[in-house]
């Protein structure tokens, strides 16, 4: 059986099939841009970030002078749910490799490749590691003012929210240095966690010197078990 389809039939399908394109593009489009509040997404994701029991993390620090550049740092750490952490990397060209377990801290020896053990002491107690052991101290914000959203882009193969914000931090070490920080964060949109950062600031002496430090965060909330080194 054969059918005749005449060019207006065949016009109005194809118009309709326009119609239908336009129609999800613009839904994207306003789902991605206008259901996006940028002020309450940004507190949000800070508030549910700082609750995450659990996490893995990589966070590279970086100073800029005259345009010469030097890592300060290059950290990739875990924390497990019951405050146990360990961390490993350079820190100002010295090699670190950390266990906080319980009250009990490991530290490998530099000279000797030895552990020394150390009871009844927790590294996260001392603010001058805060943001080493701690990195989510980088979202400790007195005010934040300038958010813009940026749009979207994928960490991890997550699709995340990408925001911009001039915050004034609750950092002491961070704000003793430096000044005018600017933040660029990629936030999961379906937990809403913060999944990346970018972090910038001026020094507050030298016109030429910059800081830029990268902070990447993942596996939040898992059963993480940290063991003691042998």
């Amino acid at each position: 059986m054969w059918f005749r389809v005449t060019k207006r039939k065949l016009a109005i399908f194809f118009l309709a099939i326009l119609i239908i394109f336009l129609c999800t593009v613009v839904y994207h489009w306003w789902f991605n841009h206008s259901a996006v509040v940028p002020e309450e997404l940004i507190g949000v994701a800070i508030e549910n970030t700082a609750r995450a029991q659990s996490y893995r993390y990589e966070i590279v620090a970086r100073s800029q002078v005259d345009g010469q550049f030097r890592t300060l740092s290059e950290i990739t750490g875990e924390k497990a749910k019951n405050g146990d952490f360990h961390i490993k990397g350079v820190m100002v060209n010295s090699p670190v490799d950390i266990y906080q377990i319980g009250d009990i801290t490991y530290h490998k020896d530099l000279f000797t490749n030895k552990w020394i053990v150390t009871e009844g002491s927790n590294l996260a107690k001392m603010q001058v590691l805060m943001t080493e052991i701690n990195p989510l101290a980088h979202f400790n914000f007195r005010q934040v003012v300038g958010v813009k959203y940026l749009g979207q882009e994928k960490v991890r193969d997550e699709r995340c929210y990408v925001l911009e914000c001039q915050p004034h931090l609750e950092n002491q070490y961070l704000e003793l240095f430096w000044t005018e920080f600017i933040y660029q964060l990629w936030i999961d949109r379906k937990d809403q966690l913060i999944r990346k950062a970018c972090i910038k600031a001026r020094h507050k002496s030298n016109a030429n010197a910059a800081l830029s430090i990268d902070v990447q965060l993942y596996d939040f909330n898992q059963n993480l078990e940290i063991k003691p080194p042998r």
